[in-house]
């Protein structure tokens, strides 16, 4: 770690490009499997009927963590916001073919809400509670954020991950007690509640999530921010298909619902994954039973990462560049053998990539306009949760999804899609606006 201001002599590469241990280490980096790709990726061929949907509900999130001053060197907050935004796209079906709609169209089309919570980072720490630390703070703000609601007359996110939730010992809850300098046997319980101890230290429903392992003493606390949002999305999606499956089923039939980002759980949070997986079939199966067997249209898109990265590199020739091997519409539907050859170093072994950490199905998308995209089809049938195979049955209503992809594409950005601009345009944070809504959190009177 340099001095401020210390510049790189350059001495260090001499040494590097001499080093024994560096050609040895050249040496063991792992090559793709065969070398370079010689067998093409496996295409598929959905039946497409140019569907359009009533409405699109798309979903995004963002955190911020800012250094505020409040005496403690390294101090700091954050800012989490999640948006839920409705595009009424049967506005447009009253609009003929060749007229150009008027921009009430437009404005009536979007509905918006938002779900903000503001959260302690290192040296921050609650008001008015004895001995509080800031890593117990932040498992109260993990409660109380859960405990927020998307419609009024439905269930919280706490009553949706209590509803799906289901306690497993392998990799499932604490075996000890998460407060700050206590060491007795967890017992998980609803709601706010007690520890066992003598200090009688206040514990919460949530706390079988483990997002506080993610917050660190030094540092950041960038990641436990990043844990929740991504757990704040996914319940609030799932949440919005429990209150249609529950109310309006028939409504799931003509809509599509997708997330910013791989329908997926890392880390800790993944315990509750199997639960997830589970209440997708039922709620499937609820819909199918009420809307002449239509499965839901539900998917994620990753605009980023290791996947996004090699359909870009597979997608060239030498003749004509980038995006120019494969005709546009080209799907390509990813297995295990073809992800473990090409994109994750596994090899094949142990289970197939994905079985621990999503609950959606990997597919790449060339538009009709040449735009790349890189689909999590939701798991809806027991077919979906095999990731050894790729044919249709895999991706329930892939062609529908396809089919709104082409027509909600947005030249406002390079591979853009118009509900997701929208959601991020309510979720987003500016970076000075986000630090000044901090600080005046923790200012004095």
């Amino acid at each position: 770690m340099p001095y401020e201001g210390e510049v790189a002599s350059g001495d260090s590469l001499i040494w590097l490009e001499n080093s024994r241990v560096l050609r040895e280490f050249k040496g063991t980096i792992l090559q793709r499997v065969g070398g370079e790709q010689t067998s093409p990726p496996p295409t598929l061929s959905p039946p497409r009927s140019n569907w359009c949907p009533r409405r699109v509900i798309a979903i995004d999130g963002s955190n911020l963590v800012q250094r505020v001053n409040n005496g403690f060197p390294g101090a700091e907050a954050g800012l989490l916001m999640v948006s839920v935004v409705s595009i009424k796209l049967d506005l447009l079906h009253n609009v003929a073919p060749e007229a150009i709609p008027e921009p009430s169209v437009f404005h009536n089309m979007e509905t918006a809400c938002t779900l903000e919570a503001a959260l302690p980072g290192i040296g921050v720490v609650q008001q008015g509670i004895p001995d509080d630390t800031p890593k117990d703070f932040f498992r109260r703000k993990v409660y109380e954020t859960l405990s927020g609601t998307v419609a009024g007359n439905h269930e919280s996110l706490l009553e949706t991950l209590r509803t799906v939730y289901e306690a497993r010992e392998r990799g499932g809850g604490l075996k000890w007690c998460p407060a700050d300098g206590c060491n007795e046997s967890h017992v998980h319980k609803q709601g706010e509640y007690e520890c066992g101890c003598s200090r009688r230290e206040k514990l919460f429903e949530t706390d079988i999530l483990r997002m506080h392992e993610y917050f660190k003493d030094v540092g950041s606390s960038g990641e436990a921010h990043g844990r929740l949002r991504d757990v704040v999305e996914a319940l609030t999606l799932l949440n919005i298909l429990r209150f249609f499956a529950e109310k309006e089923p028939a409504y799931l039939a003509d809509c599509a619902f997708v997330l910013d980002g791989p329908l997926a759980m890392f880390g800790s949070i993944a315990s509750i994954l199997p639960s997830i997986r589970d209440e997708y079939l039922r709620l499937n199966e609820k819909a199918r039973s009420a809307n002449n067997g239509k499965d839901i249209v539900v998917f994620g898109i990753e605009k980023t990462g290791r996947f996004f990265q090699h359909w870009e590199e597979i997608d060239w020739s030498d003749e004509k560049g980038p995006r120019s091997r494969f005709p546009n519409k080209t799907v390509i539907a990813l297995d295990n053998d073809y992800i473990c050859r090409n994109i994750e170093i596994s090899g094949g072994r142990g289970k197939p990539y994905g079985t621990e950490t999503y609950y959606g199905r990997k597919v790449f998308y060339k538009t009709n306009k040449g735009e790349h995209v890189v689909l999590n089809t939701a798991m809806l049938n027991k077919a979906s949760g095999d990731f050894r195979r790729n044919d249709l049955n895999c991706y329930p209503r892939l062609g529908d999804i396809l089919d709104v992809m082409d027509q909600l594409a947005t030249h406002l950005y390079r591979d853009g899609f118009m509900p997701l601009t929208r959601a991020h345009a309510h979720a987003a944070i500016p970076l000075k606006r986000g630090a000044d809504i901090i600080k005046s959190l923790l200012e004095d009177d």
